[in-house]
């Protein structure tokens, strides 16, 4: 099931994967197979299928699920500072920009959603005579 996952030379070719420092210890981390078994667990294999893959492709796989992690904390933070950046812009008087902008995550169509949205406040503000409402 794991095969074909891992770079050649990791156990993604079927193998029994690297066995550095004896039976008990498999990888040159310090992991034993049962470390190994239970963190595989943890990150969502099932039990069942941990006799079906190698040590190799088992650590392989881990790290492929622990670099996904790393990015998804990466946008997680990047999301954090730019919230940060709009509320401190908020508190000296700033106009803030435009949450799509601020934050990339919206599709094509939901941006012009937004932005319809944004201008029709504006004009709407225009036509009420509220310079505050203009600022979009």
């Amino acid at each position: 099931p794991g095969a074909g996952l891992c770079p050649a030379g990791r156990g993604g070719d079927g193998s029994a994967g690297p066995r550095r420092g004896g039976p008990d210890r498999p990888f040159s981390q310090g992991l034993t197979l049962e470390e190994l078994e239970r963190g595989a667990c943890r990150a969502g294999l099932s039990p069942l299928e941990l006799e079906d893959w190698s040590w190799g492709e088992l650590l392989c796989w881990l790290e492929g699920r622990e670099e996904e992690r790393r990015q998804q904390l990466q946008a997680i933070s990047m999301i954090a500072w730019r919230a940060a950046r709009l509320t401190a812009g908020f508190l000296v008087g700033e106009t803030p920009e435009p949450v799509y902008e601020l934050f990339p995550f919206w599709t094509e169509e939901e941006q012009k959603t937004l932005r319809l949205a944004r201008y029709r406040r504006m004009m709407e503000g225009l036509a009420a005579g509220n310079e505050k409402k203009v600022k979009g």
